[in-house]
């Protein structure tokens, strides 16, 4: 069920993503995303809604 991770490591801890996404890092795009991701993940939503372009 985790086919959209290929080629990606899992995260961790959803919560870092999200830290890292407040923080204002330099990828807030690529770091907002991930974090909606492991979100839905966790609710059961398919991550494909949340893909931010």
């Amino acid at each position: 069920m985790n086919m959209f991770k290929k080629g990606r490591k899992p995260l961790n801890n959803s919560l870092e993503c999200v830290e890292l996404m407040l923080k204002g890092a330099k990828k807030r795009r690529r770091l907002a995303a991930c974090a909606i991701n492991s979100m839905n993940t966790q609710l059961g939503i398919t991550p494909e809604i949340t893909i931010i372009k």
